[in-house]
């Protein structure tokens, strides 16, 4: 019976346990999309002026590189604080996470700039 509950509470969130046990689902949310926003603003204000220069899919590609550093680093104190220092997390919960996110930042990026 446990195993079931783990199997299906793991489906509903499809995120794996590093994450989960470290930050609450709502609060995982609220970080998104904050990065998410802020992500977004700045690429469209053009600060970076090497933006100007890209193409639309290595826009996208910095646009969720971007998203999921700064989301990271909202929850890095979380994530730092709870795992044994000699494991070197940083690569795995950035691949976890940008699998977990990609669909949405697209979503988001086709809908701001109309393509």
């Amino acid at each position: 019976m446990k195993e079931l509950i783990r199997h299906i509470i793991k489906e509903e969130t499809k995120l794996p346990a590093l994450i989960r046990r470290r930050v609450s689902e709502d609060e995982l949310e609220r970080e998104f999309k904050e990065s998410l926003k802020d992500a977004l603003a700045m690429i469209k204000r053009g600060k970076d002026d090497s933006l100007q220069s890209f193409t639309y899919q290595r826009m996208l590609e910095h646009l969720i590189w971007v998203t999921i550093s700064m989301l990271i680093d909202s929850i890095h104190y979380e994530l730092f604080s709870t795992i044994p220092e000699n494991i070197n997390w940083y690569d795995e919960v950035f691949k976890m996470l940008e699998k977990h996110y990609r669909s949405r930042i697209v979503d988001e990026y086709m809908k701001h700039f109309r393509l």
